[in-house]
């Protein structure tokens, strides 16, 4: 009986003490509740945007290239507002296609602006890429030494394509030597 009486009385203040917890860490055991149950679903929501925010980017710069036949003038003005947006995919995209586009009307000056305007991405694919159409763009101009160091310092992507792009240079220039000798 007395044990009964003992194992009631525990109980009885550890009900207390649950209760006296709880009353004094209410807001704070609600706060965390809170954060646990609504932090994924806020998650959730911000990548949603940003996937539907990709998506309207990604169809402004499909539009952009359909218009491109009919209608260059907004084409150009699409392109040039992608071209400023945060996805970097997106950007490189419009920057290339308006390079493209100032090259086939003779204006590789504004083509070579537009190229060197953003020259650092995040992603170092990108950042090839970006160099790749310069160097392609500066090619009747440039010099043995900017191409030498085009391929030393990016070593890690398109490497194909660097190499034919510093044989055709040698095959230009008339260093015949110099270009069976990168081949090997």
């Amino acid at each position: 009986m007395q044990n009964d009486i003992e194992t009631q009385i525990q109980d009885s203040l550890k009900n207390d003490r649950i209760k006296l917890f709880y009353k004094d860490n209410k807001l704070k055991i609600l706060c965390v509740f809170f954060i646990i149950l609504i932090f994924p679903i806020i998650f959730q929501f911000y990548n949603l945007y940003n996937l539907k925010k990709n998506e309207q980017l990604i169809s402004r710069y499909i539009q952009a290239e359909t218009l491109m036949s009919t209608n260059e003038r907004k084409s150009i003005e699409l392109l040039n507002n992608l071209k400023n947006e945060s996805n970097e995919t997106v950007q490189l995209l419009s920057i290339l296609k308006l390079t493209e586009y100032y090259i086939a009307n003779g204006d590789k000056i504004k083509a070579l602006e537009i190229l060197k305007e953003k020259k650092n991405y995040n992603n170092e694919l990108l950042n090839e890429i970006n160099e790749i159409k310069r160097i392609i763009v500066e090619f009747d101009y440039i010099n043995e030494k900017k191409i030498q160091n085009f391929f030393i310092n990016n070593e890690e992507y398109f490497n194909l394509i660097k190499k034919k792009l510093i044989y055709d240079f040698y095959i230009k220039s008339n260093q015949l030597n110099k270009a069976k000798q990168f081949l090997n």
